[in-house]
C-alpha cells in the first residue's frame, strides 16, 4: 500500500493538473537520491559562479582602454602621446586657470597660438580660421530647482573652423565640437577637468585636417573658456559669435575622473545613437540621460544649453542635436588639488580621442539629423560590440508589449497558477523583494557606520562594499519567495516565473508612459520570464533544483547581459561620487553614505537578479538552506565590516575639505563705506566623514570658538556647491587678510513718472574672484535680463533673486527698478577668492595627503537701501 500511495504521488507531479498543485514534504529519501540541502548548495553554486562570471567579464570589458599611440605615429591618426603635451602645458605648466586670473590669460594665449598652427596647416583642401571671442551678457538658469541668473564680462573662447574649401555647405549644417579650458575655483590644476578633453579636441582636428579628406559640412571647434560658473562660455558662443548659425550638431566633451571609458550619457535627436554604434569603442546607455533628466544626478554640462536652450533668434533653430561624453571614473580628485597628469591612466584619452575623431568625421559629413526629431528613443550596447537603438513610437510598443503577454499568460493558465489570490500573493512577494533588496544592505550599512562610528570604510577599497552589499542585497532580494517546504514543482515555478513577468512589465509599462526610456532593462526581463514560464508550463517531468537553476539561467541571459553594464558602471561611479555627496550633521549624517551605497547596491542586485529570484528560490528551498546561508552572509558582512574598521581615505582616495578663510562684514551704509570686517575660519565637509573629526582640522581650530553648523548662505559666493556643506563649521578669531572686499557702490537713485526707484549700481573687485548677490525685495524690472527668474524664502516667504557674476577684474554695473519704500531692498553680497590665498595655504600645509583641500578667501555683506 505504502508503493501504490508513493507512485500516486508522484503520477500527480508529472499530470497536468486541473488545479494548482500542493507540493507535499518529502517522507524520505529514496535510493539513488541526492539530499535535498545538497542540490540547493550545487544550485547556489552554479548561480553565483554564473553571476560572478558575468560581473568580472563586464568590469574587465569595461576598464579595457586601447594601447595609447606615441607622438611619432602617423598625422592622419589621433595620438595619445601628441594630445597629452597639451596636458602638460595647461595642468603641469599654467595650472589653475580660473576666469580672469594670470592661469586662464596663459591658456588663452598658449591655445590661440595651437589654433594657429592648425590654420597653417590647412592646406589645399581646408579653410581654416580662428577667432578669439570676448564676450559678456547674462542668461537664467534653473539648477537643483532654484532660478540663478548668471552674468559675465569678457569672458573668452578660442574658435576654430575648418571647411572645404571647395563647394558651398548648406548654412546651419555644421558640426560643433565643444570642450573647456578653465577650471573652477579652490585651487585645481584641472588635468582631467578638462585639459585632457582640450587636448582631444585639439589633437581630433589636428588629425582630420591631416586626413586630406573634408567633408562636406564644417566643423567648428570651440575652446570654451568658461563653463565652471555654470555653462557661461557655451552661452556666449551660441548667443553672440557669427559661426554659431553654421552649425545645427554639437559633441560636447567633457570629464568628471581621470580613466576608464568615455561615456555618452546624453543626447539629443533619434539619429544620433545610429553613428555611436559605429564608433571605434561604443560606450551609451540612456539610462545616464534618464537619471540626468530626473535630476538624480546633480551635475551639468554645457550640453544643457546646447540643447535644451530655444536659440531660434539668434542661430535659426530651436536647439542643437548631438551628445554628450564624458570620462566618469576616478573622480575622487575631481576638483581638487590632486586632479594632475599622473592620475590618467594611458588610453584613456586615446580611447576618447579616437571616438571623437570619428564621430567628427559622421556629423560632418551628413546633413540626414537635420530632418528627423529632436527626441531621443532608447539606445545602448551590449560589452562595447553591439549597439541597439530606437525611437520613442518604437519604444513604446515594444515596452509595453511584455505587460500585455503576462497579463494574457496569466489569465489563460490561471488555474493552473492557483487562481487570482495565488496570483496576487506572488505579486506582492515580488514587491516586497524589490523594497527589501534595497532596505537590508541600506540597514547593514546604516547599522555598519553607526556601531563603528566609522563611515565609509569602503571607500577606496570597493571590493569591500561588493562584500558586504551585494549578498545582502541578494538575500533581500530571495527572502520574500523563500519558504520551507521542500518539493519543487513545474507549475510552481511557471507561476513564479509569470508573476514576476507581469510585475517586471508593470515597471517597464510605468517607466516608458511617465517618458523614461531606460524600461528596456524591465522589458526584457518580463520577457524572458514569460518564455520561461511557457516552457515550465509545457514540461511533463519533474525538475530537479539543479536543472531549474540553469533552466532560468537560460531565459534570463540576455537580461542579464543588458543589466550588466548598467550595475556595474553604475555601482563603481557610486562609490566614487559619494566622495563629493551632501553632508549632514549628527548620526543622519554618519549613516547617511553607507546607507545609499548600500540602498543602491541593492537595486542594481535586483536590475540583475529580480527577474529569476523567484524562480530559482523553488530550487533552493531545502531544510530551511536557502534562508540560512543568506542570512548568514549578511551577518558575515556586518561582521566583516565591522573588524575593518579603519581610516577609508589614501594619497589616492582623499578626502574633501573646504577651507573658507571668512570675512563677515554687518550691513553697510549706501555710501559703500564698510564699517568693519571679522575673519574666521569655514571648513565644509562633502561627505559622511564628519569635519571636525579629522585631526588636522581639530588642530587648526584648537582653543577657538567654534559655531556648527554653518548657516548654508555663508557659502553662497560657491552655488550649488554649498548646498552639500551641511556638515561644516565655523572657527572665529581668526586674522584679517589685508585684501580689499568687493565694494557695492550706488551711483544715482532716481524716481520713474510710474512712482518706482531707477537704482544705478556699480560693484568694484580688484582681483579676480566668484560673485554672487541675493536681492530680497519687489523688484520690477533690471539691466541682467528680460526675465525675473525669482524665489520665496521658505521661512518668510520673502520673494529674492540669485545673480552669479564672473568676468575680468571690474567694474560691473547694473540697474534695478524697485518699489519706492526706504529699507526694503536688501542685497546680500558674497565672493570667493579664484584660489587659496597664502594664509588658506599656510593654515593647511601640513596636512596630510589623504585630505584634498580646497578653499580660498569669502567675503560676506550686507547693503540696505
Amino acid at each position: 500500500m505504502a508503493t501504490r500511495r508513493r507512485i500516486h504521488r508522484v503520477s500527480e507531479d508529472v499530470a497536468s493538473p486541473p488545479r494548482a498543485i500542493t507540493p507535499t514534504r518529502s517522507r524520505g529519501k529514496g535510493k539513488g537520491e541526492t539530499k535535498p540541502w545538497k542540490d540547493a548548495v550545487l544550485a547556489a553554486l552554479v548561480l553565483a559562479l554564473g553571476l560572478l562570471l558575468g560581473a568580472a567579464l563586464e568590469a574587465k570589458s569595461l576598464l579595457q582602454l586601447p594601447k595609447p599611440l606615441p607622438n611619432d605615429a602617423s598625422e592622419v591618426l589621433f595620438a595619445e602621446g601628441r594630445a597629452m603635451e597639451h596636458v602638460r602645458v595647461l595642468a603641469d605648466r599654467i595650472g589653475t586657470r580660473v576666469v580672469g586670473t594670470k592661469g586662464y590669460q596663459d591658456a588663452i594665449t598658449y591655445l590661440l597660438d595651437q589654433a594657429k598652427e592648425l590654420e597653417q596647416i590647412g592646406g589645399d583642401d581646408f579653410h581654416v580660421e580662428v577667432d578669439l571671442q570676448v564676450s559678456s551678457g547674462s542668461f537664467p538658469l534653473k539648477f537643483l530647482n532654484k532660478w540663478i541668473t548668471n552674468t559675465y564680462a569678457n569672458i573668452t573662447n578660442v574658435v576654430v573652423k575648418i571647411a572645404p574649401k571647395e563647394g558651398t555647405p548648406k548654412p546651419g549644417s555644421g558640426v560643433l565640437v565643444s570642450s573647456h579650458f578653465d577650471t573652477t575655483v579652490g585651487g585645481t590644476p584641472g588635468a582631467s577637468d578638462c585639459a585632457a578633453c582640450v587636448s582631444v579636441v585639439l589633437e581630433a582636428g589636428r588629425a582630420y585636417i591631416a586626413s586630406g579628406r573634408p567633408m562636406p559640412f564644417p566643423v567648428v571647434l570651440l575652446l570654451n573658456g568658461a563653463e565652471e560658473p555654470f555653462l557661461i562660455g557655451a552661452h556666449a558662443f551660441l548667443l553672440h559669435h557669427r559661426w554659431a548659425k553654421d552649425v545645427s550638431k554639437v559633441i560636447n566633451v567633457e570629464s568628471t575622473g581621470s580613466h576608464g571609458p568615455d561615456l555618452v550619457y546624453q543626447s539629443a535627436g533619434e539619429d544620433i545613437p545610429t553613428a555611436l554604434k559605429r564608433s571605434p569603442y561604443p560606450t551609451f546607455s540612456v539610462v545616464a540621460q534618464d537619471l540626468f533628466t530626473l535630476g538624480i544626478i546633480p551635475q551639468d554640462s554645457d550640453f544643457r544649453i546646447y540643447s535644451q536652450s530655444n536659440w531660434t533668434e539668434h542661430t535659426g533653430r530651436k536647439k542643437l542635436y548631438g551628445l554628450d561624453m564624458a570620462i566618469l571614473l576616478d573622480s575622487y580628485v575631481y576638483h581638487t588639488q590632486s586632479d594632475r597628469i599622473e592620475r590618467i591612466k594611458p588610453g584613456t584619452v586615446q580611447r576618447m580621442g579616437e571616438n571623437v575623431l570619428f564621430l567628427m568625421k559622421e556629423f560632418a559629413k551628413t546633413d540626414i539629423l537635420d530632418t528627423r526629431s529632436y527626441q531621443t528613443g532608447t539606445y545602448f550596447e551590449i560589452r562595447r560590440k553591439l549597439g541597439v537603438s530606437y525611437s520613442k513610437k518604437q519604444a513604446m510598443v515594444l515596452h509595453s508589449a511584455p505587460l500585455a503577454l503576462a497579463v494574457m499568460l496569466i489569465g489563460w493558465h490561471i488555474n493552473k497558477f492557483g487562481g487570482a489570490i495565488a496570483v496576487l500573493r506572488s505579486i506582492l512577494r515580488h514587491i516586497t523583494s524589490f523594497i527589501l533588496s534595497a532596505l537590508l544592505p541600506g540597514a547593514l550599512g546604516l547599522s555598519c557606520a553607526y556601531i563603528s562610528r566609522q563611515p565609509m570604510q569602503w571607500y577606496s577599497q570597493p571590493v569591500v562594499a561588493v562584500i558586504a552589499f551585494v549578498p545582502a542585497g541578494f538575500a533581500g532580494v530571495m527572502l520574500p519567495h523563500c519558504r520551507w517546504n521542500e518539493g519543487v514543482n513545474n507549475f510552481e515555478a511557471a507561476r513564479a516565473s509569470a508573476c514576476s513577468a507581469l510585475f517586471t512589465g508593470l515597471i517597464s509599462f510605468g517607466l516608458t508612459t511617465s517618458g523614461g526610456n531606460s524600461a528596456y532593462l524591465f522589458a526584457a526581463s518580463s520577457l524572458s520570464s514569460s518564455c520561461a514560464a511557457v516552457y515550465l508550463l509545457s514540461q511533463t517531468k519533474k525538475f530537479s533544483r539543479v536543472r531549474l537553476t540553469v533552466t532560468v539561467m537560460f531565459f534570463h541571459f540576455i537580461p542579464c547581459l543588458l543589466a550588466y553594464p548598467v550595475s556595474v558602471a553604475g555601482f563603481l561611479i557610486v562609490v566614487e561620487k559619494v566622495g563629493f555627496a551632501a553632508s549632514v550633521p549628527g548620526n543622519v549624517g554618519i549613516t547617511l553614505a553607507d546607507f545609499v551605497l548600500g540602498a543602491i547596491t541593492g537595486v542594481l542586485v535586483f536590475l540583475v537578479t529580480g527577474g529569476f529570484a523567484s524562480v530559482y528560490a523553488l530550487a533552493t528551498r531545502g531544510k530551511k538552506g536557502a534562508t540560512c546561508m543568506l542570512c548568514g552572509s549578511t551577518l558575515f558582512a556586518l561582521v566583516f565590516m565591522l573588524a575593518l574598521s579603519q581610516n577609508p581615505y589614501t594619497n589616492t582616495y582623499p578626502k574633501r575639505v573646504w577651507v573658507g578663510h571668512l570675512h563677515e562684514a554687518d550691513s553697510t551704509p549706501p555710501s559703500g563705506k564698510v564699517l568693519d570686517y571679522k575673519a574666521s575660519w569655514a571648513f565644509g565637509g562633502m561627505d559622511s566623514t564628519p569635519v571636525e573629526a579629522l585631526d588636522p582640522v581639530a588642530q587648526a581650530i584648537k582653543g577657538q570658538n567654534i559655531v556648527s553648523p554653518v548657516p548654508l548662505e555663508t557659502f553662497e559666493a560657491v552655488y550649488p556647491a554649498n548646498l552639500v556643506w551641511r556638515d561644516s563649521l565655523l572657527a572665529t578669531g581668526a586674522p584679517l587678510s589685508g585684501n580689499m572686499p568687493p565694494v557695492l557702490k550706488l551711483q544715482s537713485a532716481s524716481r520713474n513718472k510710474n512712482g518706482t526707484k531707477h537704482l544705478s549700481f556699480q560693484l568694484q573687485y580688484g582681483t579676480p574672484m566668484w560673485i554672487a548677490l541675493k536681492i530680497q525685495g519687489e523688484l520690477h524690472s533690471w539691466s541682467l535680463g528680460n526675465t525675473l527668474p525669482t524665489e520665496a524664502d521658505c521661512h518668510t516667504c520673502v520673494p529674492y533673486y540669485l545673480v552669479r557674476h564672473v568676468g575680468l577684474n571690474g567694474p560691473w554695473d547694473f540697474v534695478l527698478e524697485t518699489d519706492d519704500l526706504e529699507g526694503k531692498l536688501r542685497i546680500d553680497l558674497s565672493s570667493v577668492s579664484s584660489e587659496p590665498t597664502p594664509m588658506v595655504k599656510a593654515l593647511t600645509h601640513n596636512w596630510p595627503d589623504w585630505i584634498a583641500v580646497m578653499g580660498g578667501e569669502l567675503f560676506k555683506s550686507t547693503w540696505i537701501y
